[in-house]
């Protein structure tokens, strides 16, 4: 899921991880982000603290200036707490966004509640968000995996072709650098770019444009070492569905989505029967490449069995330049034309880096740095041109009068 923007070739579905001196994946694993460790909580005492950093109000007459002046307080004492934060259970989006509303939290500490949020995608929703409910015989758990197949090689790798916008954001915790100047060596997690590029489907093959702009035209830092990622519509998934034949899978947990029960399944691929490819290059020449054993999950609505959410984590190995490689993707629907479908709508991916690759001794980094990708895909249009026909009148007859301009004399 990340790498260069060739995508993947039929019959054999490869992922890529690029940096610029570029790191190229092209399907992505699924760890817990290794940054460092800062205060593990709950989803439970994430919205106890939350609860707990607003002011008492001033009652009726409390002042317009003085709320100001409580929130940009709040702001400043609650958003770096957050970054520190490290969960131990994922905050859901769904979760998230009634946080944001109940505690009329600011822009930046909704920010650094969303990076929160999505450090954690990789890990198991709290057990109360999780449905009490008997798991599916053998048969029903076979017709839904059966039915998620299906989604993926005959409906996601045949959508019609169509573009999308790309919005990517990118966050390490590598060193601050503003103006050439060493800020922090130790920031913690951190936007270090953000920028958007265009992405067209066509004949079922991802092709990306390979103009990428700046966010609102902002200036980025440059940066030696960067994510990529690709994937999301179809390759990563069709990987992981034909390893799974060779694989293990079983039934996990129900959750509850936006129409219905969800099927968790948790799944693992061993290194002898992987085609998931880790590819680390510097200055486009390979210096690192392993197809290592995987695992993740697949969560399967129930009744439909769409594809909603996959998660893959690759099995590094000591001395790995990169470890900790890992993706997560969100589908949902989407309205091209006339029409709805089932496309990815959020995707994340994840590695650590350990080792400097340009090096002709791969020595370790004085730490390894995290890295992060939150990339959202929004404004699908679909290519080609429609026609649609209205039933109406027939056009009048020359030297007769339409009904439209009133009665006849």
């Amino acid at each position: 899921m990340i790498g260069s923007r060739r995508g993947a070739r039929a019959g054999r579905p490869r992922s890529a991880m690029g940096m610029r001196r570029a790191i190229l994946l092209g399907l992505l694993g699924l760890a817990a982000l290794g940054v460092a460790a800062g205060q593990r909580v709950t989803v439970q005492e994430l919205e106890g603290i939350l609860a707990g950093s607003g002011k008492a109000g001033s009652g009726a007459g409390a002042v317009v200036e003085a709320d100001l002046l409580d929130q940009i307080e709040r702001e400043d004492a609650l958003a770096p707490r957050l970054a520190a934060m490290q969960l131990t259970e994922r905050l859901t989006n769904r979760e998230r966004m009634r946080l944001e509303s109940q505690y009329k939290l600011g822009p930046l500490t909704k920010a650094a509640l969303e990076l929160l949020g999505d450090r954690s995608a990789p890990l198991d929703p709290p057990a109360s968000e999780m449905l009490a409910m008997p798991a599916p015989d053998e048969a029903a758990q076979r017709a839904m995996l059966a039915q998620a197949s299906a989604f993926v090689f005959d409906r996601l790798q045949h959508l019609p072709d169509f573009f999308a916008l790309l919005t990517t954001t990118n966050f390490s915790d590598g060193p601050l650098i503003a103006g050439g100047a060493l800020l922090s060596s130790s920031p913690g997690m951190h936007r270090v770019g953000a920028s958007q590029r265009e992405i067209t489907f066509s004949n079922g093959r991802e092709v990306f444009d390979s103009a990428r702009g700046p966010l609102n035209g902002a200036k980025e830092q440059k940066r030696d070492t960067e994510l990529e990622s690709q994937g999301e519509f179809g390759t990563e998934a069709a990987t992981v569905m034909l390893d799974l034949r060779q694989g293990t899978i079983e039934f996990h947990h129900w959750v509850r989505g936006d129409t219905g029960p969800v099927a968790v399944f948790r799944y693992s691929v061993p290194s002898k029967r992987s085609h998931y490819e880790v590819k680390y290059a510097c200055h486009g020449s390979l210096t690192f490449h392993a197809q290592p054993a995987y695992h993740g999950e697949i969560s399967v609505d129930a009744a439909t069995g769409v594809l909603l959410r996959f998660t893959v984590q690759a099995e590094s190995r000591e001395g790995d330049p990169i470890t900790q490689v890992a993706s997560v993707i969100e589908y949902g629907e989407v309205t091209m034309g006339s029409r709805r479908y089932i496309c990815p709508v959020r995707s994340l991916a994840f590695t650590v880096e350990e080792s400097d690759s340009c090096d002709a001794h791969k020595r370790p980094l004085p730490r390894p740095i995290a890295m992060l990708n939150r990339i959202l895909f929004s404004d699908y249009h679909r290519l080609g041109s429609e026609m649609t026909i209205l039933p109406g009148e027939q056009p009048a007859k020359p030297g007769s009068a339409s009904r439209r301009d009133g009665p006849n004399p």
